[in-house]
């Protein structure tokens, strides 16, 4: 089996406006992350009373989101437009990579401060979180997130398609057991 476009798989053409709309709009998100998350994160490090245990884990998914916001969103309209991989083969295992350890750092980091405030509103009694602490659980999340994630930057590979004369990224696991035991 096969991602490749085929007579039962066509391919599908976007309109230059659908694309347009797509571009701007992605643009916009773009640029509306990165002020919105730079300004979090320069705050929250600038002000020491803003450095509470819930608002570095903000801050980790802060930087989280730049990370998708740099790496990864820019590219994410021109290759899902092309029906082939127009971008650098590095790009190919970069941009998975990227995705991943992003969605995962975000995930953990809501996770670790649902749990932080669990313990301050069910257990007001017990000691709080110190900072340093919170500082070796954001290590271990981005940690967590590059190990779960680095099947993808091994496995992730630009493959060329002869029938269609076009070059796809695509993930070329050894064997469909290696990718569900991964995932």
């Amino acid at each position: 089996m096969t991602d490749f476009p085929s007579e039962e798989y066509p391919t599908f053409e976007w309109s230059p406006l659908v694309k347009t709309i797509v571009f701007i709009i992605y643009g916009v998100i773009i640029i509306f992350s990165l002020v919105g998350n730079t300004i979090v994160i320069f705050v929250i490090l600038r002000c020491k009373p803003m450095q509470s245990i819930t608002n570095l884990f903000i801050t980790n998914l802060a930087v989280s989101d730049l990370l998708m916001s740099l790496v990864a969103a820019p590219f994410t309209p021109i290759s899902s437009f092309s029906n082939t991989w127009v971008l650098p083969q590095f790009l190919c295992k970069l941009l998975g990579f990227t995705m991943a350890v992003s969605v995962y750092v975000s995930t953990l980091s809501s996770t670790a401060i649902a749990l932080d405030r669990y313990m301050v509103i069910v257990h007001p009694f017990i000691r709080k979180m110190q900072n340093w602490m919170c500082g070796v659980i954001i290590a271990a999340i981005w940690a967590i997130a590059t190990l779960i994630s680095l099947p993808l930057a091994i496995y992730q590979t630009t493959t060329f398609d002869p029938i269609e004369n076009d070059t796809i990224c695509t993930e070329s696991w050894p064997s469909s057991k290696s990718r569900r035991v991964s995932f």
